[in-house]
Formats: structure tokens, sequence, C-alpha cells
């Protein structure tokens, strides 16, 4: 029987190939899972889960796991993170667990001064010691998502209904129509021009109530927040974020700011905290405003982060935390 024959040897040689590609799979594999197991270290990124905001201080933790005998080194972070800055640090210690693998912790605080979902790149550790002498891991990036701080309001007022159609001859009473339309538009007027009023006396009355460094830091949020920068009105940003910072010098240290120039409260800055960082970081801070806003200089991405971070800073330096507000973790400088 010929066709039984040949579909025989068909179903033998798809035998063959198939047996073939599983042993190909698994020569591919023995070696992949060898290099995997070879160092036996690993090195994970794990930031706090909930929802965070522009300016919001975010707990960000490297946990490395490695075999005995091994020496890791700090991590390499420097005070930047992609987008993000570190503000705090702290070491979590090692354990030795059960298996008699050593388990290392490092704890960073981080801040971000912008919205979406913002990446966390790659962190290495370098290891000395054991078989290899040196052996280096890495993380994964990880992504936090960082919303805004303030949701879009707007408030719509009705159009007023037109007057209905007159006929000619009745035109003295249009005119009188016309009047109190006008009248009853100025009365709209004074009706919203009083409701805004109230709004800006309650938040005023506000203000007056807060602490210097938390209505300086709400303020920038509210800024942050806004479209100035991405409508490019660079000077309206730049005016308002100076005028946050000459409220908390106010404030904070008792600096008069109203109507006086960059130089004239840097002379007074000088006198009343001389030596500290705070001089240099505020001087760095009023020449960039003033490129800005005096000298038609555009600025880019960079420098508005750059500026919007040493505001912040000047905040810390300012009106520093309270003792224990922050949590633990040293401030990075």
């Amino acid at each position: 029987m010929p066709g039984h024959g040949t579909a025989g040897s068909w179903s033998g040689s798809r035998r063959t190939v198939l047996s073939a590609a599983v042993l190909l799979v698994c020569l591919l594999t023995i070696p992949l899972e060898a290099q995997e197991s070879a160092g036996g270290s690993s090195l994970h990124g794990i930031a706090d889960q909930g929802e965070w905001t522009v300016g919001d201080r975010i707990g960000f933790s490297l946990v490395l796991s490695h075999p005995p005998g091994l020496e890791p080194s700090l991590p390499e972070v420097e005070s930047q993170l992609g987008p993000f800055l570190v503000r705090g640090f702290e070491d979590g210690g090692r354990r030795t667990m059960d298996d008699g693998r050593v388990e290392q912790t490092w704890r960073y605080w981080l801040t971000a001064y912008e919205t979406g979902e913002l990446e966390i790149p790659s962190v290495s550790v370098v290891l000395t010691g054991g078989t290899s002498g040196v052996e280096t891991v890495r993380s994964a990036p990880v992504i936090v998502a960082l919303l805004s701080v303030i949701e879009g309001e707007a408030e719509d007022i009705a159009d007023l209904r037109p007057p209905g159609e007159v006929p000619y001859s009745f035109l003295p009473l249009l005119l009188w129509g016309l009047a109190g339309l006008i009248a009853l538009a100025g009365l709209l007027w004074l009706r919203v021009w009083w409701i805004r009023r109230r709004r800006q006396d309650a938040l005023r009355d506000e203000a007056s109530m807060l602490p210097p460094r938390e209505l300086a830091i709400r303020e920038l949020q509210r800024l942050t927040a806004s479209d100035l920068l991405k409508h490019d009105r660079y000077k309206e940003f730049y005016i308002a974020i100076s005028g946050i910072i000459d409220r908390l010098l106010h404030g904070a240290l008792g600096v008069a700011t109203v109507e006086r120039t960059s130089w004239e409260i840097m002379r007074d800055l000088r006198e009343r905290a001389p030596g500290t960082e705070l001089v240099p970081a505020a001087g760095e801070f009023f020449e960039a405003c003033d490129r800005v806003k005096f000298s038609r200089h555009v600025p880019g991405a960079a420098e508005n982060s750059t500026v919007i971070a040493c505001a912040y800073r000047l905040v810390d330096l300012a009106a520093p935390e309270p003792d224990g507000a922050a949590g633990s973790g040293g401030e990075v400088g």
C-alpha cells in the first residue's frame, strides 16, 4: 500500500523536525539560566504606592540581594535621578535571610516638578569579593505617575436674553429697554466683581494664617500647575515665581522686598544671613529671573526646571521644616 507508506514517512519527518526544535530550545535555554544564576545577586527599585503630585516627597527603595562574602558599595545615585531630585537618603542596613543570602536596603526621598508618567532610571551597585572579584548589578527603571495639584475650574455665566422685537413706533420704549439692559449689565458686573473680591479676601485671610514655608510651597505648586509655560508666557511666569520668593524672604526673614530691586534685596539678605548657602542660591535665582523679566531672554525647558528647583531650595533654606516634620533621612545638598 504505497499511500500508507508515504503518510507514515511524512509523519516521521514531522516528529523529527519537532524533536530537533525542542532540542535547540533546550540548548539555548541552558546557557542563559547558567548566566543568570552565575552572579547570584539582584537589585530591585521600589517606589512607594500612592497618588503623587508636583512637589511631593516620594519614597524610593533600592533592595540588593547577594550571596554572603560580597561587599557592596553605595549605589551610584547623584543629586538627581532623571526628572527627580534626591531630597533625602537613609541607609536601611542589611540582614541575613533564612537561605543564608544577605539583603541590603537603601532608602531615598525624591521630588519632581513635572506631571505625567515619569521614569526613575536604572541604578547600579558594584560588589567586591567572591570568586569573580568585581560584580555589577543594575535595577530596572521604575515608572511613577505624578498628577496636577489643581483641577481646572470654570464658571459659566448665562447670556442675557436679547430684547424682543419692538415696533419702530415704540422707539422711546426701546431706548428705555436698552437703558435697563445697560443697568442690568452693570449690576451683574458689580455682582461678579463682589464675588471675586470676597474670594480674594478669603484667600488673603487664609494666606495670612499660613506659615511662610507652607504658603510658598502652595503658591509654587499652583504656579507650576498652571499653563503659563505651556503657552510660552515666560515673563509672567518668572514675575510670579520671583514674587513668591519675595514674600517668602519677607515673611521668614523680615527682608523688605516691596518695590525693591534684586540688588537691594540681596544687600539686605547678605546682612541678615552672612556666610550661609541662602545668599548664593538667592543670587543665582534672582539673576535668572531678571534675565527673563528685563532682558527679553527666552528660557529653555532645562532653565525653567532649574529655576523651579532653585525656588524650592530657597524655601528649604529660608524656612526649613521643623525638626521631625520631614521624617527620617538627611537633606541632600
